[in-house]
């Protein structure tokens, strides 16, 4: 079931969708590299790089400054790598646009905004090793840029820093939301991850964890959105995974412009075992008019079992709009090739 929430409060969230847009891909079946259990597209398995299908690709984000400037960004195969996606569009038709790709084997990006026609940033994660780090790439009106996030999640075996989504009120004030910790295979501890930008460097802005910060634990954040410098939401779910109790609930935090506080959000799958709620997209037209968009539903009775081998969760069509993002099915032809799961939606 999809969710729309509205608040007209002070601390709001939230309205609007973006729509996330794939391309038409070959099946790809292979045993996949798993993805954190969190996230806009939580649990996926992507394609192992060996086997990519030469006609894979999927854009999960878009933007458009203008009704001819409009970017598209996800990622697609390249030789034996799954590499960033870039898309533009001219007011004409899209063309690939070159893009940096940090790691060797996979590379993925999962949203874009823009200030202008010469400022845009897109963010999303690359693995380098057995772990997956974050990645942020900044278009300067002729190129695009890669800047340096550190590995908030660390580089070993099993660690993960993800970024979903980020948005900007000026060139020296930008915000990128996703999460850190423990996120490829259980036991799994993930934490909301907020990083600020000030014109230079990345640096990460304490947020809280309502979810809790010990093993099987979950917080993360798929969306955030400004209205100015001092009126922000960052949007997303926290709960438990791994664990006798699978609950995921939805997450709002709050920037004042100072720090982030934790808001109170209705559940509409309530907040017993098994249920899921998780909030995935925001827009404010002002500082009480805000949406929040996502999905809410139940799961299998017992703790959810997230292994190596689900099913990609990927989104379905290319769609022209405005908002952001979409996750529904179909998955098929993008399953690994045993034991598939699809998460729930």
């Amino acid at each position: 079931m999809r969710t729309v929430m509205k608040s007209v409060s002070y601390a709001a969230v939230l309205t609007g969708v973006v729509l996330a847009m794939s391309l038409p891909a070959a099946g790809v079946q292979a045993a996949g590299i798993l993805r954190p259990a969190t996230g806009p597209f939580p649990g996926r398995v992507l394609p192992a790089a060996a086997t990519a299908s030469s006609g894979y690709s999927v854009l999960y984000g878009v933007f458009c400054a203008s009704a001819r400037d409009c970017w598209a960004v996800g990622q697609r195969s390249s030789g034996a790598q799954l590499a960033n996606l870039v898309l533009h569009w001219n007011g004409k038709s899209w063309g690939q646009s070159a893009v940096p790709n940090p790691s060797k084997a996979d590379d993925e990006l999962f949203s874009v905004r823009c200030l202008n026609a010469k400022d845009c940033w897109t963010v999303g994660a690359y693995l380098k090793g057995n772990a997956w780090l974050a990645e942020a790439l900044h278009w300067t009106g002729k190129k695009w840029v890669s800047t340096k996030v550190p590995a908030y999640g660390g580089t070993a075996k099993n660690d993960a820093t993800d970024l979903f989504d980020s948005t900007c009120t000026a060139s020296d004030n930008c915000w990128a939301v996703g999460s850190f910790g423990l996120g490829l295979a259980p036991p799994e501890k993930v934490l909301n991850l907020s990083l600020h930008w000030n014109g230079k460097t990345w640096s990460k802005v304490p947020t809280p964890d309502p979810g809790g910060i010990k093993l099987t634990d979950e917080n993360f954040l798929d969306t955030v959105r400004c209205v100015s410098a001092s009126d922000c939401n960052a949007a997303g779910a926290y709960g438990s995974i791994y664990s006798a109790k699978d609950i995921q609930l939805n997450e709002v935090l709050h920037w004042n412009g100072k720090h982030w506080s934790w808001i109170h959000v209705p559940n509409p799958a309530g907040t017993g075992d098994d249920t899921e709620n998780q909030l995935e997209a925001l827009a404010c037209g002002a500082k009480t008019s805000c949406w929040g968009a996502g999905l809410a539903g139940t799961g299998p009775s017992g703790p959810v079992s997230r292994s190596p081998t689900q099913a990609v969760r990927r989104p379905a069509t290319l769609t022209t709009s405005t908002g952001r993002r979409a996750t529904d099915p179909p998955t098929a032809g993008r399953s690994v090739s045993t034991g598939t799961r699809t998460m729930p939606t």
